[in-house]
């Protein structure tokens, strides 16, 4: 259960304002399409359920890009679960996430703790969650330290 909640986390973190980090001669010009694809076969069954409660998203609109800004596509939460989710930019987002790679994702997928390798992925600025105001912005805060709490328990 808990692999599933962070799995969905991570889709909602993707489509927020994730981004990779690459040299500019080793970008791959397709990146962000390809992670969005690999996100959405590997996450389309955790779909179904609501985000925890300790994590602060209820109702939010993220766009998720790589390091170098390209899109990798959005997420739309009502109410803790996702009404929308593809490979578009959304319009209006509250955040915007940024990812290191596609590996950082694959190693959260396989990870036995996922939660915890979320947590370093976030310490370690793989993935950063960036909101459009100051209280999304503190959200992300919040975020960080309800998954320590968490992660003390897991």
């Amino acid at each position: 259960m808990v692999k599933k909640i962070l799995i969905l986390l991570l889709v909602i973190l993707l489509i927020s304002n994730f981004s990779l980090a690459a040299t500019p001669e080793l970008i791959n010009q397709n990146e962000g399409k390809e992670i969005c694809d690999y996100l959405i076969k590997e996450t389309t069954e955790y779909l179904k359920y609501e985000i925890p409660s300790f994590l602060p998203y209820k109702n939010e609109v993220m766009n998720a890009y790589t390091k170098s800004g390209q899109l990798v596509g959005h997420l739309e939460l009502e109410n803790r679960k996702v009404k929308s989710y593809n490979c578009e930019e959304a319009i209006n987002p509250t955040y915007n996430i940024t990812i290191e790679n596609k590996q950082t994702i694959t190693d959260i997928l396989e990870s036995n703790s996922s939660l915890k390798e979320f947590d370093n992925k976030l310490n370690n600025k793989e993935i950063k969650i960036r909101g459009t105001t100051v209280s999304k912005e503190l959200k992300g805060f919040f975020t960080k330290i309800s998954l320590k709490i968490v992660n003390l328990f897991v």
